[in-house]
């Protein structure tokens, strides 16, 4: 995920829960997945 991307949720009330380190294929390279959710 891009930063600007991360700036904007966090900007919108959405909490970084965790990240899945090297879970998603995305070509040819494994990436690392950043979970947000929104907490009240």
């Amino acid at each position: 995920m891009h930063r600007a991307s991360m700036r904007v949720l966090e900007g919108a009330g959405f909490t970084r829960e965790g990240v899945l380190r090297k879970s998603v294929l995305k070509d040819g390279q494994l990436i690392d997945q950043v979970l947000y959710a929104l907490v009240r």
